[in-house]
């Protein structure tokens, strides 16, 4: 106790406390009298201007933050026996998840609100899948030093250590984003283990989601009770199925069931004709349905040695004998015009014109039209019968999208 010399008589204040993860605990007090923390002095004269008579002279006092006690004493000596203990830190995670399945990339985040408390969090420690399959492709948060997060393996298990920028009190947000590619004629899959070290209670809610045209069937379930997707707490894109969960441990495991395309096509074929060359174009219009389609097969005669596709987001096109294979930049579903155009020279005087060669493959139907055109000084004229598959129309029947 400090103690001033020379003096008869002594009286003041005491405040005792702690700015760290430490818990006071008085065990005797002699010659103190506690009082509430408000009527302890909050301010002190600054030595060096004790004679000054400005208000500015007066400096805000420090004060412990954490395990405060205030005291009175009217006189000295006295006598304050205090205890401290460490504080370990506790806290609880509400979890947000999604599982979700894209063509054969698989994806799983994380989004964790962690409710740090008692004691300050420097760092959280996640337990996960040690699948070298998954990786871990970003952590990220507001308080989270990116930079600085670990994932490493440990007695068979992945564990990812994730430092904040400074100790945390209170809620703070995490995001985990793990990746894997799954095999083309994969089947089923596992979720991912997930699990936050040391947390007082882990919970929240899982939705599996996937890409059109891909069906997750739920094969087993542990831990989680299925709930509608409507009342997850996240609006998810392609969300099919969404679980609650109370506590970590769980698991599911998921069959997948892919849906193929139902492609039907129509095909609107112009035959100009002039001075010996026929120039030609086949607009196809494709009506995808059930699931997107990304590739497109066009057969086209050997007799026609030159073509060209335009079409929107066409990455490339091959060709392999009579098989034109066009393949988009991503996947489709819904309407999709290609337009296929080529030119040919024929003898002006006399010669049989193939038409209408140009015809799409693996779809379910076809149907279209046949528009020829030529010039006033040429005469055109059926060389065999139509087949029983086609028609003659009048003009006035083609519809309006292709007569303009």
């Amino acid at each position: 106790v400090l103690a001033p010399e020379g003096v008869l008589r002594t009286s003041g204040f005491l405040l005792v406390g702690t700015d760290s993860a430490i818990k006071l605990q008085v065990n005797k007090s002699m010659g103190l009298t506690q009082v509430d923390q408000t009527a302890f002095p909050a301010v002190a004269m600054a030595a060096a201007e004790k004679e000054a008579k400005d208000a500015a002279a007066m400096l805000p006092r420090a004060a412990p933050a954490r395990s405060t006690y205030a005291y009175q004493f009217a006189n000295m000596p006295y006598t304050l026996d205090i205890g401290a203990d460490d504080i370990t830190t506790s806290c609880s995670v509400d979890e947000r998840m999604v599982l979700s399945l894209e063509d054969s990339e698989l994806s799983f985040r994380a989004s964790l609100e962690v409710d740090v408390k008692d004691a300050p969090a420097r760092e959280i420690v996640v337990e996960t899948d040690p699948d070298p399959a998954w990786t871990v492709t970003s952590i990220t948060g507001k308080n989270v030093s990116e930079a600085d997060a670990d994932v490493r393996e440990k007695d068979g298990r992945r564990v990812i250590n994730i430092p904040f920028k400074k100790a945390v009190t209170g809620v703070t947000l995490v995001e985990i984003h793990m990746e894997r590619t799954l095999k083309n004629d994969t089947r089923s899959f596992q979720a991912p283990r997930f699990k936050v070290v040391e947390a007082k209670s882990e919970r929240g809610y899982l939705v599996v989601a996937s890409g059109k045209g891909i069906r997750l069937k739920t094969d087993k379930a542990t831990g989680l009770r299925e709930v509608h997707t409507g009342s997850a707490p996240m609006k998810v894109a392609g969300a099919q199925q969404a679980f609650r969960y109370k506590e970590p441990g769980w698991v599911i495991s998921l069959s997948v069931e892919r849906v193929f395309p139902s492609v039907h096509s129509e095909v609107f074929h112009l035959v100009s004709l002039s001075e010996g060359t026929m120039y030609c174009s086949a607009a196809i219009t494709y009506h995808i349905g059930g699931a997107p389609a990304q590739e497109f097969k066009v057969h086209v005669p050997k007799e026609i040695e030159t073509v060209e596709f335009t079409g929107a987001d066409i990455e490339g096109w091959t060709r392999s004998g009579e098989t034109c294979t066009v393949r988009l930049q991503t996947k489709i579903i819904g309407d999709y015009t290609l337009l296929l155009t080529y030119d040919r020279p024929f003898d002006p005087v006399k010669a049989d014109i193939p038409v209408a060669g140009i015809e799409t493959m693996e779809t379910e139907s076809e149907m279209g039209y046949v528009a020829l055109a030529s010039s006033a000084s040429l005469s055109i004229e059926e060389a065999q019968p139509l087949p029983s598959t086609m028609f003659k129309i009048d003009r006035g029947e083609i519809p309006g999208e292709y007569s303009a």
